[in-house]
């Protein structure tokens, strides 16, 4: 649950640093540009949770 975090917090501080430096970003856009981000960082999660699984996986059926 903490890397979701930090992959988070990391997506949406580059995102609406981008977005600060443009006029007319409203409240509606960004919460749903972060509601976007958390779909991404909780995907990224799950991917890097299934390659780390594979990977011990792998790594007992070898021993």
């Amino acid at each position: 649950m903490k890397s979701i975090l930090v992959y988070f917090i990391s997506m949406a501080f580059i995102i609406h640093v981008v977005m600060d430096s443009f006029d007319g970003a409203y409240w509606l856009h960004r919460i749903v540009n972060l509601g976007f981000l958390f779909a991404m960082a909780a995907f990224i999660h799950l991917l890097d949770t299934e390659i780390k699984e594979r990977r011990n996986k792998r790594e007992q059926n070898a021993a």
